[in-house]
């Protein structure tokens, strides 16, 4: 996925629905892989006591390389991101197609939208209806196992 901008240097990701970081984690992890390049990550979780129990007892483990907020993910503004990455916080295909668009939406050119649940294509291949809605202004690729958006 970084490989997608290569003589981009510095990348703000953020996990919309952010929980206690679990899977996010995996992208802090992968990040020490890349020398040349400075990750900043954020996360978005509306319920105070995940966040309150993360900086407590979690935070330590990412170095401090992490701000979270406390926000509905449906309030919150993507569009300082270069990465949104997401594992399918709604159930209802509505909500989940509304939160894709609002983040396609506001992410600035280039910025890559990830979905981890169903393979990367979301419940109800929402990231490819996400596309289909927005040909014009988004791009669909598949990373080994996933559907990437890509706005352009």
């Amino acid at each position: 996925m970084i490989n997608l901008t290569p003589s981009k240097t510095t990348f703000n990701v953020c996990d919309a629905g952010f929980g206690l970081g679990t899977m996010m984690y995996n992208f802090y992890i992968e990040s020490k892989k890349f020398e040349d390049k400075t990750f900043n990550f954020f996360g978005v979780e509306k319920y105070k006591e995940y966040v309150d129990f993360f900086n407590k007892n979690l935070k330590g483990y990412w170095d401090n390389n992490i701000d979270l907020y406390v926000d509905d993910i449906m309030n919150h503004n993507y569009g300082k991101y270069d990465i949104v990455y997401c594992y399918t916080p709604f159930k209802n295909e509505n909500e989940l197609m509304g939160m894709y668009q609002k983040i396609v939406d506001e992410l600035k050119p280039n910025g890559i939208l990830i979905e981890y649940a169903w393979s990367g294509m979301g419940f109800y291949s929402s990231i490819r209806k996400t596309h289909k809605n927005n040909p014009e202004t988004t791009k669909l690729i598949r990373l080994i196992t996933h559907d990437v958006l890509i706005k352009l």
